[in-house]
């Protein structure tokens, strides 16, 4: 969406503003949608005496793992304004490739518990 936005010859216009509010609702819901759906994995796979220290590593590894893509898109920004998205794209790319080698669509002991049948 970011890449559609029109560019203006001066100011920015209202479909400028349009757009750019659009990107935020739809990464905001993104953004949320990831958040929960983190928070109910460690809910269901993780220890509740446990629980609070594996989020804390969570997060840190997160923001970890996230802090220099700031520095690396400004970076790239100020030698062309697309390869930012030119990396985005392509860290899109490697996260359907991995997410497509390590899918697992159902767990073995739920499949077992859907096959028995009842005392």
């Amino acid at each position: 969406m970011l890449v559609a936005i029109p560019a203006s010859d001066g100011a920015a216009t209202v479909s400028t503003y349009a757009f750019l509010g659009l990107c935020l609702l739809l990464d905001s819901f993104g953004a949320g949608m990831l958040f929960m759906l983190s928070e109910s994995l460690v809910a269901l796979h993780v220890d509740q005496a446990e629980r609070s220290r594996v989020m804390a590593l969570q997060r840190t590894c997160i923001m970890l793992a996230a802090a220099p893509f700031g520095w690396i898109s400004g970076w790239l920004s100020g030698i062309d304004r697309t390869y930012p998205f030119m990396l985005t794209a392509a860290l899109l790319v490697v996260g359907l490739v991995l997410v497509t080698a390590r899918w697992v669509p159902t767990h073995p002991d739920a499949e077992a518990v859907l096959t028995s049948e009842p005392a």
